[in-house]
């Protein structure tokens, strides 16, 4: 009998380290919006990739504002996966990276922007809902993904605790609109245009 004990350790220590070592992962599915959608400032429509769509949380604290940088968006935006380059059709943000641990719990944010690059942006809109679960990233995010996927779609910035954290609400006839926001870019800093001068003016001492 003890023989048979000690032969069953290998099989639990092995199995332990499995579930201690398994990635994450995450799929949040991506619906186009039945009463809604998202536009352009001027309201009008987008064409084939010049939007993209973004998911993924904010830390607390760096949930952006109108006074926001596209670069601060992204800097503080912990993205799922990569960005979907049509707002009007469906998709997924999926990954099975260990970071996709840093997700758990927090409350999902869907971003578009006029640039594959946020950082570059000069239109971004911010959209969530707070009464949704399936905007919610569950606590655990190890293993395999589950066999049905979260969903979200803008029709949901319109629905009971849903906002539109960055941009504005209108109408586009009989839909619901999601207008994107003007963002500044940030231009160089006066040290590092000071730097910059500086490199300038000694490579031309030096010739």
């Amino acid at each position: 009998m003890q023989i048979g004990k000690l032969s069953l350790i290998p099989i639990i220590t092995a199995a332990l380290s499995l579930a201690q070592h398994s990635n994450a992962a995450v799929q949040i599915d991506y619906a186009l919006g039945g009463s809604s959608f998202f536009v352009k400032s001027d309201n009008t429509f987008f064409t084939g990739g010049d939007a993209f769509v973004f998911y993924g949380s904010f830390e607390v604290g760096d949930i952006p504002t109108g006074a926001s940088t596209s670069q601060s968006i992204e800097d503080d935006f912990i993205q799922l996966g990569i960005p979907l380059s049509d707002p009007y059709a469906g998709g997924n943000f999926s990954s099975t990276d260990d970071e996709t641990t840093s997700l758990g719990s927090k409350q999902g944010y869907m971003i578009v922007t006029n640039n594959a690059d946020i950082g570059s942006s000069t239109k971004i809109a911010i959209i969530t809902n707070s009464s949704d679960a399936d905007w919610q990233f569950a606590a655990d995010l190890s293993g395999p993904a589950p066999p049905s996927s979260p969903e979200v779609s803008s029709d949901d910035a319109f629905a009971t605790g849903g906002s539109i954290v960055l941009g504005s609400a209108g109408t586009s006839g009989a839909f619901d609109t999601v207008q994107f926001a003007d963002i500044a870019v940030p231009e160089p800093s006066t040290a590092a245009m000071l730097a910059l001068g500086s490199a300038a003016f000694f490579l031309r001492r030096r010739k």
